[in-house]
């Protein structure tokens, strides 16, 4: 299982137990990246140190103006996703939360556990599928003209055998069932015949 851990620091030199995050940190198990928001105290520095101590195992992003907690996840997120392709998981922590966790490996453990109650994080292309289906579903939802679209139907045949074809069968089928939910009417044609489903 490749998992990610991002952790959200912010002024938090004070706080920083350098030997207790080293503890908390099994480097075989998972990727770190450290993600200083912004510190104006010498949270960066220390997290160095931790990242020298441990052989360059952590990736650090540095980000100079504190632009909120969305934006310090994204940071991390695209870094370990430079350094790994696909993720079974990728948490985040801000720094205080550190305290309440004897061990990530546990944390891990209790997330393998559960896994059929998270929902994965959808894949870059399926995040702009999504973008773009529900940017035309608003359209049609708030348009007074009449609109035509026509669009394979490609969830009747086998399941393809390579990844690509299944992700764009899934994204299909996802596109066509949004769109139809906002449609007055939605026909299915075969051999030039049409049959009235909606």
């Amino acid at each position: 299982m490749n998992s990610g851990v991002i952790i959200i620091f912010l002024n938090n030199e004070k706080e920083i137990d350098n030997n207790e995050i080293e503890k908390l940190l099994d480097l075989d198990a998972y990727n770190v990246c450290f993600v200083n928001n912004g510190s104006t105290d010498n949270t960066l520095y220390l997290l160095q140190d931790i990242k020298f101590k441990l052989r360059n195992k952590i990736s650090i992003v540095d980000i100079k103006h504190e632009k909120g907690l969305k934006s310090a996840i994204k940071a991390g997120a695209r870094s370990l996703r430079s350094e790994s392709s696909e993720y079974d998981f990728i948490v985040y922590l801000n720094s205080n939360m550190l305290d309440y966790l004897e061990s990530l490996n546990d944390y891990f453990t209790n997330i393998k556990s559960n896994r059929k109650e998270l929902t994965p994080m959808p894949s870059r292309s399926q995040r702009n599928v999504l973008k773009d289906v529900f940017s035309i579903s608003e359209l049609l939802k708030n348009s007074n003209a009449n609109i035509v679209l026509v669009s394979n139907e490609v969830g009747t045949g086998i399941v393809p055998d390579n990844a690509l074809a299944r992700e764009f069968r899934d994204n299909a089928g996802f596109m066509n069932q949004k769109i139809a939910s906002v449609s007055d009417e939605v026909y299915w044609v075969v051999a030039g015949i049409q049959t009235q489903i909606k």
